[in-house]
């Protein structure tokens, strides 16, 4: 075989590998192509279904939220308020001035004295305003005889009746308080480690829980009085994101209604030109009908 025959053969063969080297950068671009598409599809998917738990989660709390917290609040907001101790609370420290939950915070919005007044005053309600909060959040009539047979005796002399183990009816009032702060302190804190949506709940929740919290902000202080432990913290956390939120969309309301009446004043200022100017078309329109006789003959 002459060399021309060999350089022939080379170029072929130079040709081929070219060929097959470019069909391989197609497949490889291909290949590329589909794993980007298939990573695209299992990250949207992933999300989609890390949305969907998170709503599911929200479900699932609110049901907790309404089967187990509310009736746990149920009590304790009764006796807050039939005590005169929630109305106290709630003018004492301002909705939009607490933040913190502690102990300096409170005595800086009200004064030492102040703060040991309603201090005093929290764990002194009396024995028969919490047995009437435990009497009407009972569910049946089996249970208000049991709470009367167990804090009630009456006279046989007298018929009058009278209050018995007060300290234990007091102590499981407080210890009540304590075991709602920690569920709710479990329900928050799967708002603030982004377990659940909490927008979800927000608008269906929102008004209980701050109002709830509120009333509570005194026993959640008592729990934060050092620098360093701080306790219920995802509470104090949710009760603060949802409170802007709250003050964020009434200022969108104030603000969309003040936008409709500027708006109607304007219609009624037009409204009102209109009329003026039709007024003055009317009163300046001349009255007198010319007649057509016709020219003279």
């Amino acid at each position: 075989m002459d060399s021309e025959a060999i350089q022939l053969e080379a170029l072929k063969a130079q040709e081929l590998s070219n060929v097959l080297a470019s069909i391989e950068v197609g497949i490889n671009f291909v290949l590329l192509i589909i794993t980007i598409a298939s990573v695209i599809c299992a990250l949207r998917a992933y999300q989609h279904q890390k949305l969907r738990a998170k709503k599911d989660a929200a479900c699932s709390l609110a049901k907790l939220y309404a089967d187990e917290i509310l009736n746990q609040m149920y009590p304790i907001t009764t006796v807050f308020k039939e005590s005169g101790y929630a109305e106290k609370i709630k003018n004492a420290f301002p909705l939009d001035k607490i933040e913190k939950f502690n102990v300096e915070e409170a005595v800086a919005l009200v004064g030492e004295d102040k703060f040991q007044d309603l201090v005093k005053e929290l764990f002194t309600i009396s024995s028969k305003t919490i047995y009437l909060g435990k009497i009407r959040s009972a569910k049946t009539i089996a249970e208000r005889h049991q709470l009367a047979g167990e804090y009630t005796t009456v006279s046989k002399e007298t018929g009058e009746v009278k209050m018995v183990n007060i300290s234990v009816l007091q102590s499981d009032f407080y210890d009540s308080i304590t075991s709602l702060l920690n569920n709710l302190e479990w329900f928050s804190m799967n708002f603030q480690y982004n377990l659940a949506d909490e927008a979800v709940l927000y608008q269906s929740l929102h008004q209980t829980f701050l109002s709830n919290i509120w009333s509570l902000y005194l026993n959640i202080c008592l729990n934060n009085q050092s620098g360093s432990d701080k306790y219920y913290t995802n509470i104090v956390w949710l009760f603060n994101y949802w409170k802007t939120r709250l003050r964020t969309l009434e200022e969108e309301a104030l603000k969309a209604k003040h936008n409709k009446e500027q708006e109607l004043e304007q219609l009624k200022a037009e409204c009102t030109r209109a009329n003026q100017r039709y007024e003055q078309a009317k009163n300046s329109q001349d009255t007198q009908i010319p007649t057509y006789t016709g020219k003279p003959l």
